[in-house]
């Protein structure tokens, strides 16, 4: 039995990083969230002192970026490891500056679909079934009403020790779901193929988790 190629967009805050975790230590799939590709090089410009407000020394920054994991640890230049400065203030205050631009979407997108493609592969984004990976196998759009999102993110912070109000990630959220959907380069949009799934429709994570595992496998046999 073959395994497949997984495609998942989603809001932001929607759950798609930890759900799909889950499944893919189910199903004995790797796991590869494109966020942290971008939250990468977000970091890697901000080592470097670039000027976010200058489109042209962002893409300057692409020559001599470079991206791997390695044990679930998001490693650039040199092996350096960032996995734990992905989430903080910086990061998230300055990213959409990045994503927003053709040449830097370009990159992204060719080293998304090396590593898509792949059998037993599931790829998280927010362009992924629309742009990177149209011929995937398996196509999820992850979504939730906005509040729970908001609350999910603030609590997950609060662990984190990010001190940041409820109302204030609320209105990042909200300004992040505008940007992700009305962006001229690879907007979020639920595609026609793309199974619809509202995480707070499902008392328990783990039955979400379950009626993704069983539709998985139900591909898998179906797969020559």
């Amino acid at each position: 039995m073959k395994k497949i190629c997984i495609a998942v967009d989603g809001t932001a805050g929607s759950g798609k990083t930890f759900i799909f975790n889950q499944i893919a230590n189910i199903l004995d799939y790797d796991l590869f969230d494109t966020g942290q590709l971008y939250r990468a090089f977000t970091y890697y410009l901000h080592l470097i002192k670039t000027n976010f407000d200058d489109q042209e020394s962002i893409i300057a920054g692409l020559t001599n970026f470079s991206f791997n994991i390695k044990d679930k640890r998001v490693l650039i230049n040199n092996d350096l490891d960032v996995t734990d400065s992905l989430n903080g203030s910086m990061v998230t205050d300055n990213i959409n500056q990045v994503t927003v631009i053709a040449q830097v979407r370009d990159y992204m997108t060719k080293i998304e679909r090396e590593i898509g493609y792949r059998e037993g592969m599931i790829e998280l984004g927010r362009d992924i079934t629309s742009v990177v990976l149209p011929d995937a196998d398996l196509k999820i759009y992850l979504d939730s009403p906005i509040e729970i999102r908001a609350q999910r993110r603030y609590e997950q912070n609060m662990n984190e020790g990010i001190d940041e109000s409820y109302q204030a990630v609320l209105k990042k959220i909200e300004a992040r779901d505008t940007n992700d959907k009305t962006r001229l380069v690879g907007p979020l949009v639920q595609t026609k193929d793309s199974w619809y799934l509202d995480s707070s429709q499902y008392e328990r994570v783990e039955d979400l988790v379950n009626v993704i595992v069983q539709r998985v496998r139900e591909l898998e046999k179906e797969k020559k």
